[in-house]
């Protein structure tokens, strides 16, 4: 692509996206409860890898999300959001298989316990393109990990890997407000993907707003890793399961 008319384009859509925000400044704050349900499998490489579900019993839990927005006017510079999700588990299972993980082995029919934590905390940088009864925003998720992966026999020892990696995404956004009724519906997602390896992170949910900026949100979320080498762990795995929080807006 011509370098003048990507720099064009660019150009554009940063002039644009600020122009059309109707508020000088805007406030936004999430927290609620989201039910986890885990499948999937991680380990070492590829020939090693625990089921969470089948080697070490992990069931659905709910973990907290809590997320502050701010918007404003000022040209070019991007709006901001900062979300925290608690993404962990603690659980007891049997072997289906052995597995070496960390240089420990984990025979067939014994028990293991494992403490699993994904939790992440995602900075994202957005602009609106449009801002009405149908809202719309694209921008760059920088999504950062602070959690790790372990599994302990009584004797074998435990096996662990710590994860504090960063990915960047992108980020996108869309928004119908049923008019003059306080009802809403969107879809809001980020996702990444190269040579076989992808990331996402989508969710679609309906709010109501009742007063004073006051509401609540009801919806799905699913993630979604599928990585060969984040932080030296090979990773398959999904957590999906329905949310709900409450919303205030200035």
């Amino acid at each position: 692509m011509n370098s003048k008319i990507l720099a064009a384009g660019l150009a554009g859509l940063l002039a644009c996206a600020p122009v059309s925000a109707d508020m000088l400044f805007g406030l936004y704050v999430k927290a609620g409860g989201w039910s986890q349900s885990p499948s999937g499998e991680f380990g070492d490489n590829h020939a090693n890898m625990f089921d969470l579900e089948t080697d070490l019993g992990m069931d659905s839990e709910t973990g907290s999300m809590v997320s502050i927005a701010v918007e404003h006017f000022v040209p070019l510079i991007p709006n901001i959001k900062v979300e925290r999700t608690d993404l962990s588990f603690t659980s007891a299972g049997t072997m289906s298989k052995t597995v070496i993980f960390d240089n420990v082995t984990f025979v067939t029919g014994t028990t293991v316990t494992s403490d699993i934590d994904l939790s992440h905390t995602d900075f994202i940088l957005y602009y609106e393109i449009l801002d009405n009864w149908v809202s719309l925003d694209i921008g760059l998720n920088v999504k950062v990990f602070d959690g790790e992966l372990a599994v302990t026999h009584s004797v074998a020892g435990t096996g662990k890997t710590d994860l504090s990696d960063t990915v960047p995404m992108l980020y996108g956004k869309a928004q119908f407000d049923l008019p003059f009724s306080g009802l809403s519906a969107g879809a809001e997602g980020s996702y990444i993907g190269y040579d076989g390896d992808s990331f996402t992170d989508l969710r679609g949910y309906i709010g109501y707003e009742f007063m004073f900026g006051l509401g609540i949100e009801l919806g799905v979320r699913n993630i979604s890793l599928k990585f060969d080498d984040l932080d030296d762990a090979v990773i398959d795995t999904t957590f999906e399961g329905g949310y709900l929080s409450a919303t205030f807006h200035l």
